[in-house]
This record gives structure tokens, sequence and C-alpha cells, in this order.
């Protein structure tokens, strides 16, 4: 199995974990895609396009580190809605927050992110969590 295989397997690894512990994750088949990561078919009228990228923050400033990861892919989105997608998603994903001794949630709640996805969101796949991190401020 080569790097991609590999890349592209951990991703449907991280999404099938975010989907399990989502409430709120539309039922429906997924596709694995290019640009964005995976393609979301609930049914025939509504698509949403979810994009991982994976944080490893930095110095302990988790804000900076996220707003980053969401402006990496902020470069990308034009690309992304070339395939005419109706949501996209964004899932930030780490294994780290446990580093971090103070209340996340409260962190993120405080903080405003900029962002043109729908939806973003941290997904601590150590811990399970999910932090919602905003929606799209159109």
């Amino acid at each position: 199995m080569d790097n991609q295989q590999k890349k592209k397997k951990r991703e449907r690894e991280l999404l099938d974990q975010f989907k399990l512990v989502y409430p709120d994750f539309p039922k429906g088949k997924i596709f694995a895609s290019e640009s964005p990561d995976f393609i979301l078919n609930p049914n025939r009228k509504r698509t949403t396009g979810i994009e991982l990228i994976q944080l490893f923050p930095k110095n302990k400033n988790l804000l900076e580190s996220i707003q980053t990861a969401i402006d990496k892919k902020e470069e990308k989105l034009r690309l992304y809605q070339k395939k005419i997608l109706e949501i996209y998603w964004l899932i930030i994903t780490t294994d780290s927050l446990h580093l971090f001794k103070f209340n996340i949630q409260n962190l993120v709640d405080k903080h405003d992110f900029e962002t043109k996805f729908d939806k973003v969101f941290l997904f601590d796949s150590n811990t399970t969590k999910i932090y919602h991190l905003g929606t799209c401020k159109e």
C-alpha cells in the first residue's frame, strides 16, 4: 500500500469515527473523492463535500493553529466548489488535545473563527470529542 492509499484509508477511518459520535451526521452514502476528500449523498438533491485536515497544534497556541488550518483549506474551497455540491464541511482532526491543560470548549466558544465552509469541526480522535467551531459568516 503506497502513502496515498494509507492516507486515504486513515482519512476514512477518521470520518467513520467522527460519524459514530456526531449525532447530526446525515445518513447517506459516502464516496471517496479528491478535493474534497469525501462526498456524502443523503439523497439525490443534497450533497455534502467533506474535507479533512490533520492538526498538530504548536506551542499551546491552539486558536492560531486552528485558524491556520482553516485558512489553508479555504484556499482550496473554490476548487471544491467546482463540483457544485450544496454543503461544505471541514473536519479538523487531532489526537493531541490532551496536551492542553485548559478547557478547550470554553476557549473555542469564545473565539469567532473566520470561514466560508458551511460547518467546521475540531475532532479529537483520541477522546472522540467534537467541538463545533462555526459556520459560514456570509
